[in-house]
C-alpha cells in the first residue's frame, strides 16, 4: 500500500549524454544493461499510488522470454492509481502480460485501478498473449493515455494502448508499430 511521487526524472541504463539504450528505430543497442524489477508480483500486487508528476522514467530494460507480468508495474492491484508519468526510452521483452506502464492489473468486483496521463515511448515485445504499449492485460479505467512506441506481440491480445482491457479507455491513442501473429491486434 505504498505511495511515490517523483521529484525528478529518473534514468536506469544509458543516462551518459548521447547515450540511448534504443536506437531511432526502437531496436535494443549493443551494450551491458542492467535488468529492471517490475513493481509488483501476482502474488504481491502494488496497491498503492505512484505519482510521476509528469516526470519521465528512462532506460528501463526487461529482458527474459520465459517471464510474466513485465514492465515498469509488473501487477497492480484494484485500488492502485498509477498516474502523470512517461516511460521513455525503455525495452521489455517478457512473455505474457508485458505492458510499459503496467502489466497486469486486477479489480475486485466494481472497484478496478485507475491510469491515467500516462505515456510510451519505448519497445514492448511479448512471445505470448497480452500485450500492450501502455497496460498488457487490465481491469482498470485507462486514461489520458497515449503511446508511441514499438508493440511486438508473437500470440493474441496485442494493442498499443493495451493488449486487452475489461474497463474504460478513454481519451487514449496510439502512434506506435503495433504488430502481432494471431488475432485481436490494433492501434
Amino acid at each position: 500500500t505504498a505511495s511515490a511521487v517523483l521529484t525528478k526524472d529518473i534514468c536506469f541504463n544509458a543516462c551518459g549524454e548521447g547515450e540511448s539504450l534504443l536506437d531511432a528505430e526502437g531496436s535494443l543497442n549493443t551494450g551491458s544493461f542492467d535488468q529492471w524489477i517490475p513493481i509488483g508480483k501476482s502474488d504481491k500486487k502494488f496497491n498503492g499510488k505512484f505519482d510521476g508528476q509528469n516526470h519521465t522514467i528512462s532506460g528501463l530494460y526487461f529482458y527474459n522470454e520465459d517471464v510474466d507480468n513485465v514492465g515498469l508495474f509488473g501487477s497492480i492491484n484494484y485500488n492502485a492509481k498509477i498516474q502523470n508519468l512517461g516511460v521513455v526510452d525503455s525495452y521489455f521483452k517478457g512473455k505474457t502480460y508485458v505492458g510499459a506502464i503496467v502489466a497486469r492489473s486486477y479489480n475486485s468486483g466494481k472497484m478496478v485501478s485507475t491510469i491515467s496521463n500516462v505515456y510510451n515511448t519505448g519497445t514492448v515485445i511479448g512471445t505470448s498473449n497480452y500485450v500492450g504499449g501502455i497496460v498488457g492485460c487490465g481491469v482498470g479505467n485507462i486514461s489520458n493515455a497515449y503511446n508511441m512506441g514499438t508493440v511486438i506481440g508473437l500470440s493474441q491480445y496485442v494493442g498499443g494502448v493495451a493488449g486487452y482491457n475489461a474497463d474504460t479507455i478513454s481519451n487514449a491513442y496510439n502512434t506506435g508499430s503495433v504488430s502481432g501473429t494471431s488475432q485481436y491486434v490494433g492501434g
